[in-house]
């Protein structure tokens, strides 16, 4: 009966606290950061698009000037960095460009 139990008891728990501890591999995790990548890119399409349409017609080498004008007209902070300089989508904050 005390086999029984502790069979039943690994069963049940072991998948339980891998998926609440283990986060590196945790499905749900996964799951969970497409989807707010799905969110995120979804919410902010619009803003990019006006940004991109704004810069479509300017040389490459002038955006630095014209950026600052473009990133006044939104009620958030804008910051224009290179393609080398670009973060994940996780926000890591420590890789953003010093001010």
């Amino acid at each position: 009966m005390i086999k029984l139990f502790i069979r039943i008891w690994i069963l049940v728990f072991l998948p339980l606290f891998y998926l609440i501890y283990i986060t590196a591999y945790n499905p749900i995790h996964a799951v969970n950061d497409a989807a707010r990548f799905e969110r995120i890119t979804a919410s902010f399409k619009g803003t990019l698009f006006l940004i991109e349409e704004r810069l479509k017609n300017t040389p490459q080498s002038e955006w630095k000037q014209i950026f600052p004008t473009i990133a006044d007209q939104f009620s958030y902070e804008l910051t224009l960095i290179s393609a080398q300089d670009k973060i994940d989508y996780y926000g890591n904050s420590n890789q953003l460009p010093a001010k």
